[in-house]
């Protein structure tokens, strides 16, 4: 069982944090991503900017667009993303009639991925392909507000807060500014670094956890030697004075401040490790010993993925929900392996156990 808890944490250790790591360098974790209904304006843009602890505001348009994905981008989107140019650059003009396309959509139109400079048609206009990304079925084009009137199926403002700033205090000032204008609703607000430290956070909830066993096996054992040392002492008090018997037990007394030095290393870890943690305004109930409040936590989270389901999923939602599959599977199916090889194991010793129990009987 010990073998089994032990790499059933490892493995999670690992899974957790390799998901961190490779969302942290895809997505900018101070990157925020509002879901809006409604179409902003250039006005609605500046007025955002002006808030002094966000930068680098976005706003993208999106939809199906045949067997591709069209974005319309005001240009900042490798802010929040990491966006993986083969060939060129990404869009930095409004001005000009150009286009960021994927390998695959290159593919399909040019028959090559060498598509740079060349035309490519949308909505009934030309665009001059100034990139290339990878692995991608995306075409990027320049924000137009003649091109707000399609049906357009996403439309979102995405940001980064400074890092120094109060991240949700800068939240709340830019939905504060897009409640003001009343033809733009704000249903969903995604905050990348809840997404992304939350492997971390786990990866520290395991080492915790961790800790605390041994800091719990470091009690059983203090617990122990102090209760004999204090039964022997009792036995020979009136025989041996404190001071003598001190120095006839220097050894075991030595271990026993050995170990207490070392819980007090553990928790000084604990409380160190415990200062990384990011806890999530979202998930933290108003009133912590009120059942109703966790419920409304939860009813909350509810909300949100039926939203999501109605809505379609962000990209870095849908990033997570693959890694989480993925690492529950993987979970389980080593779990399974492990759990058949400690049955057989211990099947096999049962019968060994047999067998010598009927060579006994039999002499």
């Amino acid at each position: 069982m010990e073998i089994k808890r032990a790499v059933i944490l490892s493995l999670i250790v690992i899974l957790a944090l390799s998901s961190f790591i490779l969302l942290e360098n895809k997505y900018n974790p101070m990157g925020v991503e509002l879901s809006i209904r409604g179409n902003i304006t250039e006005q609605d843009i500046n007025k955002i900017k002006e808030i002094s602890q966000i930068d680098n505001v976005t706003v993208n348009y999106s939809l199906p667009y045949g067997d591709n994905k069209l974005i319309m981008t005001t240009g900042m989107d490798r802010q929040q993303k990491n966006i993986d140019i083969a060939y060129g650059q990404f869009i930095s003009s409004l001005d000009k009639k150009v286009a960021v396309i994927g390998d695959r959509v290159a593919d399909a139109y040019f028959m090559t991925e060498e598509a740079i400079g060349k035309a490519i048609g949308i909505q009934g206009e030309e665009y001059e392909v100034i990139g290339i990304l990878k692995k991608s079925k995306e075409i990027y084009i320049p924000f137009n507000q003649e091109l707000k009137s399609l049906d357009w199926k996403t439309k979102s403002i995405k940001y980064t807060v400074k890092d120094r700033e109060p991240l949700y205090a800068a939240i709340e000032k830019v939905e504060g500014k897009l409640r003001n204008q009343r033809e733009i609703g704000v249903y969903d607000t995604i905050i990348y670094k809840e997404k992304i430290y939350g492997y971390k956070n786990l990866v520290i909830i395991v080492i915790i956890y961790v800790l605390a066993l041994f800091i719990y096996k470091i009690y059983k054992y203090l617990k122990k030697e102090i209760l004999q040392l204090i039964h022997e002492y009792i036995k020979e008090r009136n025989s041996t004075e404190w001071y003598r018997f001190i120095k006839t037990k220097i050894k075991e007394i030595a271990k026993i401040l050995t170990k207490l030095t070392g819980v007090l290393v553990l928790l000084l870890g604990i409380l160190k490790i415990k200062s990384y943690f990011f806890l999530a305004d979202t998930i933290i109930p108003d009133n912590l010993f009120s059942p109703s409040s966790y419920l409304n936590v939860l009813k909350f989270k509810y909300n949100q993925f039926i939203l999501h389901l109605q809505n379609g999923f962000t990209d870095i939602l849908i990033d997570t929900i693959i890694i989480n599959i993925s690492a529950l599977l993987i979970i389980i199916t080593i779990t399974m392996i492990i759990g058949r090889k400690i049955a057989k194991k211990k099947k096999h010793l049962t019968q060994l156990a047999q067998d010598q129990d009927v060579e006994l009987i039999n002499q």
